[in-house]
């Protein structure tokens, strides 16, 4: 399953250059994912509430084309390897044109208070099986 998220670029978004600043891509990324939750009807807020959390233990970009302030994009994330403790996705930006950038990002489930490793599969079975589902 992919899920397509549509972003305005906004100047706070760009450098001295007139292009998206770098950084930002991973921040779409997130965008990404937390839309990519929202599709699978679930909800970052319940999780937290639960005592679990998401960090990012993993991240990787690669830039292809420049983005530019008021283009329209579009992040298209899938889950690509989901285990019991980790899910990573796979993420496309790109414009009606071109691909801008691609990479992944591998979230962990930990405890919120001790920041432990959980096993998804315990913490959350519903969104362990879900995101299994969807996932290699």
């Amino acid at each position: 399953m992919e899920v397509t998220t549509q972003l305005q670029l906004r100047y706070s978004d760009t450098d001295q250059m007139g292009v998206i600043y770098h950084a930002n891509y991973v921040t779409f990324f997130e965008q990404g994912r937390t839309d990519y939750f929202r599709q699978q009807g679930i909800d970052y807020n319940e999780i937290e509430a639960s005592g679990i959390i998401f960090p990012v233990h993993d991240i990787q970009v690669t830039y292809h084309n420049a983005s530019r302030l008021h283009e329209e994009i579009y992040v298209v994330t899938s889950v690509e390897q989901v285990s019991p403790v980790k899910i990573q996705f796979k993420h496309v930006i790109r414009s009606k044109d071109s691909v801008k950038a691609t990479g992944t990002s591998v979230i962990v489930c930990v405890d919120k208070t001790t920041f432990k490793i959980k096993k998804l599969s315990t913490a959350l079975p519903k969104v362990y099986e879900r995101m299994k589902a969807n996932g290699v």
